[in-house]
């Protein structure tokens, strides 16, 4: 396929929107910051918007220029394979939209066992060692707490994470055991 300028701009367009995109997506899969989602749906607008200006002209291009149409319309079948990979970002952003992230970690001087989340999940970790740590990774059901319970020296210990969490309240926290109850958020 030939390139001239108008259709290097289409592709160009393209490109960034996907990039873009992209950095978006694993920023929020990454964090799970509400920021991103907030960020991601304002791209979303401005993309389509400029996205389909951009392709509206070379259609337009296109039908005006026969000598050129083939090249204007790979250039827009090019930018169209946009579509589906928002959708699928959209289908992953909804996906995260109900996970919640612990990293548990042990910061005190005695090994920590009998690990267990009790609430949205029932995850059992085991034990982690001084200074060790262990992340989990759960969907958020429905209306639920969260708090977890280990044992140390003998002793039997109960923490609450979360008095309250629910569907579309996603978030990664990192919660030291032993350290009493931290509440989200």
């Amino acid at each position: 396929m030939k390139s001239n300028p108008k259709t290097r701009f289409a592709l160009y367009t393209a490109l960034i929107s996907f990039v873009l995109g992209s950095a978006i997506i694993s920023g929020y899969y990454w964090t799970l910051d509400s920021g991103f989602v907030t960020l991601g749906l304002i791209f979303l607008f401005v993309a389509v918007l400029f996205n389909l200006l951009v392709l509206i002209r070379l259609l337009f291009l296109a039908r005006k220029d026969d000598s050129k149409h083939p090249t204007y319309l790979k250039t827009a079948g090019i930018m169209l394979l946009n579509i589906p990979i928002v959708l699928v970002y959209l289908q992953l952003a909804f996906s995260l939209s109900s996970t919640f992230r612990v990293k548990f970690v042990n910061r005190t001087e005695s090994e920590m066992s009998n690990i267990h989340l009790q609430g949205c999940d029932h995850s059992f970790i085991g034990s982690l060692k001084p200074g060790e740590s262990a992340n989990i990774s759960f969907e958020i059901p429905n209306d639920c707490g969260l708090s977890v319970q280990f044992s140390s020296e003998g002793k039997v210990y109960n923490e609450t994470i979360a008095d309250y969490l629910t569907v579309g309240m996603s978030a990664s926290i990192s919660h030291p055991l032993g350290r009493g109850d931290q509440f989200f958020p």
